[in-house]
């Protein structure tokens, strides 16, 4: 019989079953039986929402913000990073992060596999040509949802994405029974569990072949599927398979302009840009606040920052105007990049090289911009909708397989003759580049030589184009070796805090978290199958 009692997922399935008090008296008007809370697809659609406010992207966003170089320690830290040791790059199958996000996207696989359950008994019972096609509507979304949070831990957890039989996470397609809590299962290969995302986005497409909705690209939809698809690929270096779905995906969307941009991140316009893919949204009294990873009361400089954005990184905005590298903020800035990551109050000194530390502290203050959060006080002024992905994103998996193939230089350095010309790394990012630019035909370029210098540009263009967005960590995992980077890089002076060191490499052991505490005290065949350079 196969082995199938996690610990940790029936301990998170409180979604569907009562709280017994003390001496298990069941309380009045208690519902312990998930059926007679999900009684129709209307109950189920419910029961979906619920999933996509769950999903953690405000904590991935803070993580990977103050695990790599995207953040320093600001004017009102009160110990944020320096004592839980995320700041000095501290990971241990005890860190908070590594265990709430193997938590949280097994506490989504948990409901969903339970709504599963329960989709395919109403589908069964269900008389109604209306109802079943809601039922299967529902199906499709949540095995969408499956994919994504399997998506999530594999890229999280697993070591090596490009070894098919290397040790990857769990295979959870079932819902645990009921009392049998002394049997556990072990990690699937890397081949298993892409198999089993691939084959969850392939049988939603197929049980849902039309009728996807884009509802203010806050859903699940068959280009999301596909994008999913293509992030996999990326990560398994699955290029030719990459580059048609990459294609199809883009064909669907296209690069925000410069203003678009800027209205991408300024206090949550109602209509999305056509730029993205999927995002969650964070309705007033739901989900987390994205701002608060850096901010106590509000985006400012008045707003308590216990973070600021690190030197390394305002040094590459910088760069990305040429004509004004060096000068002092407020200065007419052609790429929109540097002005919606740089929040407004900000204070840049342009000698900060020379001055002391105590000075370089106080004076050199570069605040987070990149969410200005909704309109109104305090937790509004902390909250966003998140950008899970975008078209600028796709288009840059695209430009990793034009690398991995050798399709390098620009075609023409005429902008207009390579506009929507994908065919090259070049022409990927001077087309993402003349979007981000006002005017739009005024923008610089990397050089690129050959296939190191192709992937160097890939890998800086993504950190200043998702800098805040939670990518870092990961990009860094999959292409930092390829792209010949040093890996994270602290400035000096934002790394003589408590001796925190300057950096992390490209190679580290700890671009792959540890299966964590929770797990390995639960579980003992994983209690052997510890991510190496971990102490269990």
């Amino acid at each position: 019989m196969r082995k199938k009692g996690i610990l940790l997922l029936i301990a998170l399935a409180g979604l569907f079953s009562s709280c017994n008090d003390a001496i298990d008296i069941t309380q009045p008007g208690e519902i312990s039986n998930p059926y007679e809370v999900f009684r129709n697809a209307d109950d189920i659609k419910r029961g979906i929402s619920g999933i996509y406010i769950s999903l953690p992207g405000e904590s991935e966003i803070g993580f990977t913000s103050i695990f790599t170089d995207e953040v320093a320690i600001g004017r009102d830290n009160g110990g944020q990073g320096l004592i839980s040791g995320e700041y000095g790059f501290f990971m241990q199958p005890g860190t908070s992060f590594a265990n709430s996000t193997w938590a949280s996207y097994y506490s989504v696989i948990n409901r969903v596999n339970r709504l599963i359950n329960i989709t395919d008994k109403l589908y069964s019972e269900a008389t109604l040509a209306a109802e079943r096609t809601k039922l299967i509507n529902n199906k499709a979304e949540l095995l969408g949802l499956r994919a994504y949070a399997n998506l999530k831990l594999f890229a999280y957890y697993t070591p090596d994405y490009t070894n098919p039989s290397g040790l990857s996470i769990m295979k959870v397609d079932f819902v645990p029974e009921e009392g049998r809590l002394d049997e556990h299962i072990g990690r699937s290969t890397v081949a298993q569990i892409t198999k089993f995302i691939v084959d969850d986005i392939d049988e939603a497409l197929t049980i849902r072949p039309d009728g996807w909705v884009n509802e203010n690209n806050n859903y699940i939809t068959d280009q999301v599927l596909n994008a999913f698809k293509v992030k996999l690929y990326a990560m398994t270096e699955n290029y030719t398979e990459l580059i048609p779905l990459a294609q199809s995906v883009l064909s669907n969307y296209r690069f925000a302009t410069g203003p678009e941009y800027v209205a991408m991140f300024s206090f949550n316009p109602a209509e999305p840009s056509s730029e993205i893919i999927w995002k969650l949204s964070r309705p007033l009294g739901s989900g987390g606040n994205v701002a608060e990873n850096w901010y106590s009361s509000s985006v400012d400089v008045d707003g308590s920052f216990f973070y600021e954005m690190g030197r390394s990184l305002y040094n590459e905005l910088d760069k990305l105007d040429p004509a004004v590298t060096g000068e002092a903020f407020g200065a007419t800035r052609v790429d929109v990049r540097y002005s919606v990551n740089l929040q407004a109050t900000s204070e840049v000194d342009v000698d900060y090289a020379s001055l002391p530390q105590f000075e370089y502290v106080d004076k050199d203050l570069l605040l987070i911009g990149k969410f200005e959060g909704k309109q109104g006080a305090f937790p509004a002024a902390l909250k966003n909708d998140i950008p899970i992905i975008r078209y600028a994103d796709i288009a840059l998996l695209l430009a990793e397989a034009r690398a991995a193939q050798g399709q390098i230089a620009m075609t023409s350095t005429d902008p207009m003759v390579i506009l929507d010309n994908y065919s090259t790394v070049g022409n990927i990012i001077a087309n993402l580049r003349l979007n981000r630019s006002i005017p739009a035909l005024s923008f610089s370029m990397p050089v690129l030589t050959d296939a190191t210098s192709a992937w160097k540009a890939i890998l800086d263009e993504r950190r200043v184009e998702f800098a805040f967005e939670g990518h870092r960590y990961l990009d860094m995992k999959r292409i930092g070796m390829k792209a010949g980077s040093p890996g994270f890089q602290r400035y000096a002076k934002d790394a003589i805090v408590n001796g925190t060191g300057a950096g992390l490499p490209a190679n580290s052991y700890k671009l792959t978290l540890p299966i964590p505490n929770s797990e390995l005290n639960a579980n003992p065949i994983i209690r052997g199958q510890q991510n190496p350079g971990y102490n269990n």
